[in-house]
């Protein structure tokens, strides 16, 4: 029984030690997903809503539950064909975020994510006059899992909601759903 007990300790006990540390560490990943593009649709419109772009960024994880992290959004482009009517909205921009996780096991975590997001959003239509861009702060929910896979690298999934809000000249609201996968590097 002590040999075993011995045993399991010697090969849980490195595996203690991968939960992320406090740190600096990098983050590069892909998202994709859709924008709610229901304020240009009507009626015989086809949409192509789908959104696919590069996460980039560092971040800081601050103790065991808590993290902080700037990344970079690459541009996403939705686009509404209605007719002879061709609108685009394309949306970039950066991110604020802070996570808060909870260590479900040393290499496993759930962690829930709020940020504020300064986007860029640009509507082009091929009628005339009508082109604009918008530049502000909208806020950002998410949820996901991370996987501490050794000491410096991580791999994260996340669902991630951007509230692009009042975006143009009305008061349209464009919510982006995504599902992002990103390599943490911890230095």
């Amino acid at each position: 029984m002590l040999k075993k007990l011995i045993v399991a300790m010697a090969l849980t006990t490195p595996a203690l030690a991968l939960a992320q540390q406090p740190g600096p560490y990098f983050t590069v990943g892909v998202a994709g997903g859709s924008v709610d593009l229901s304020a240009l649709e009507v009626a015989g419109s086809v949409s192509d809503d789908d959104v696919q772009r590069v996460v980039i960024g560092a971040g800081a994880q601050l103790n065991a539950n808590l993290a902080v992290e700037a990344v970079y959004l690459t541009n996403s482009e939705g686009t509404v064909k209605t007719g002879p009517i061709t609108q685009k909205l394309n949306h970039s921009g950066g991110q604020l975020a802070v996570l808060m996780s909870a260590p479900m096991t040393p290499q496993f975590s759930l962690f829930g994510k709020v940020s504020a997001n300064y986007l860029t959003v640009e509507y082009e239509s091929s009628l005339p006059f009508s082109s604009q861009d918008d530049s502000g702060f909208h806020l950002g929910v998410g949820a996901g899992v991370a996987f501490q896979v050794n000491d410096q690298m991580g791999v994260r999934a996340t669902f991630e909601r951007l509230m692009i809000a009042d975006a143009g000249n009305g008061n349209n609201d464009f919510d982006v759903d995504q599902i992002a996968v990103a390599l943490n590097y911890s230095f």
